[in-house]
């Protein structure tokens, strides 16, 4: 337990090269059956999904996210809410939402450029934040986040919460400038500004006319999204999609695409071959760099080997059984999206970065960034989109040089280099 609470995903490994694909460990509330594999992965995402639940095993993001968030949803509400979720994440969708990426990134690396004349500077720390703000404007629209730019803020201020050691998120003492009352705190501030903008464009425009106007953004769309039977998603449903889809999207998103610019760095011929590949296009939009292979295969590469979601949680409602091990009703299960991206029945030397095996389709179930089945993460064209922009960006316009020593560590519970990455970053190709 000690060797967990250092490094969570360092220990399943461990444990699974002593036990095996099924294995339990951990005491009260962090007493987890832990799953490995793809037959494992095909056990929680499909053959027993039905008693396999999310929302009692990701409570610790309802403060967040809210009781409505995909995430903590099940059936039948997780479905019904995802069909009137999923359009506004249609490819064709997204496209405009690239404008806002360019814009925001390039501002920043130009940024980074001129301060690195003074020395290094921390990419990790530095992407966070942007990334925040880009993601809001995409989901919420610019308008918002011009009319409130403390949003940001407030959502930063959760996620703090979200990512301390799961032992210290028990801990939900109200004593002020505790983690448990800045979270609360926040939560208040960022829905006071989510309702009063909700109403704001309920009023202001007819239903059938949400998705236009200046506030525009993802956030639009889900006001203006009706079933079959004409009923759309409630305010609170609504604040609960925005508030969890901003939360989630760029945490895992920033901290994929600085793991995606180390790996490069420390193997300066793949970097050297996808800034050839880069510079080959006449601008930067959408549709060319998802034609582009290489970067194709260094995106998928960097979420294998830094998966920065590295578990999917359930919660068993009935006694189930995987690989000779039982799984009492009640059970908490992690399926190691970590270890299973590592096994080497999957991938032939699995610690090494190597985007030449996506020549070569990975077996089923053996490929899990984005989750599996109906739970496929719903903002996976986004977020890949975003890595490849800020990939592009860099490449085509910056020189880059390690500024680290050694081998950075991984942390947390959405998988980040620990102490961020220190890199100079020179204009020019």
């Amino acid at each position: 337990m000690r060797a967990a609470g250092r490094d969570i995903n360092a220990a399943v490994w461990g444990l699974h090269e002593r036990y095996g694909s099924a294995f339990a460990f951990g005491v009260g509330p962090l007493h987890f059956v832990w799953l490995v594999g793809p037959e494992a992965a095909h056990f929680v995402t499909q053959e027993a999904a039905p008693h396999l639940v999310l929302g009692p095993a990701y409570r610790f993001l309802r403060p967040i996210g809210g009781d409505a968030a995909l995430i903590t949803s099940d059936e039948p509400e997780h479905l019904r809410r995802r069909r009137l979720v999923q359009p506004a994440f249609h490819k064709g969708r997204l496209e405009g939402a690239f404008e806002v990426v360019e814009r925001r990134l390039g501002a920043l690396f130009t940024e980074l450029s001129r301060a690195s004349a003074g020395g290094a500077v921390n990419l990790y720390t530095a992407v966070r934040p942007c990334v925040l703000e880009t993601i809001c404007e995409v989901l919420l629209g610019a308008a918002t986040l011009k009319r409130n730019p403390e949003l940001t803020g407030y959502v930063a201020r959760m996620m703090a919460f979200a990512n301390l050691p799961f032992a210290f998120q028990e801990f939900k003492v109200p004593f002020p400038g505790s983690p448990w009352a800045r979270l609360v705190q926040a939560r208040r501030q960022a829905d006071e500004v989510l309702y009063r903008e909700i109403q704001r464009r309920r009023e202001d425009a007819p239903k059938g006319q949400l998705q236009g106007g200046e506030d525009g953004g993802v956030m639009s769309l889900l006001l203006a999204a009706e079933d079959e039977a004409g009923a759309g998603l409630s305010d609170a449903e609504v604040r609960d999609q925005a508030l969890s889809l901003v939360s989630a999207g760029f945490e895992t998103t920033s901290a994929a695409l600085v793991w995606a610019v180390y790996a490069l760095l420390r193997h300066p011929d793949m970097l050297a071959r996808l800034r050839e590949e880069v510079m080959g296009l006449e601008r930067l939009e959408y549709g060319a760099l998802a034609r582009l292979p290489y970067l194709e295969r260094v995106v998928k590469e960097t979420l294998r080997l830094y998966p920065p979601a590295p578990a999917a949680l359930r919660v068993a409602t009935r006694d189930l059984e995987f690989a000779g091990l039982h799984i009492p009703k009640g059970q908490r299960v992690a399926l190691s999206i970590y270890a299973t991206h590592r096994q080497s029945a999957s991938y032939p030397e699995p610690l090494s970065f190597d985007p030449e095996r996506w020549l070569h389709a990975p077996p089923p179930n053996a490929y899990l960034p984005f989750g599996n089945g109906a739970r496929y993460c719903i903002g996976s064209g986004l977020a890949t989109g975003v890595i490849k922009f800020g990939l592009a960006l860099l490449l085509r316009d910056y020189r880059l040089t390690p500024a680290w020593e050694g081998t950075l560590q991984e942390a947390g519970n959405t998988l980040h280099p620990k102490g961020g990455l220190p890199v100079r970053i020179e204009r020019g190709s």
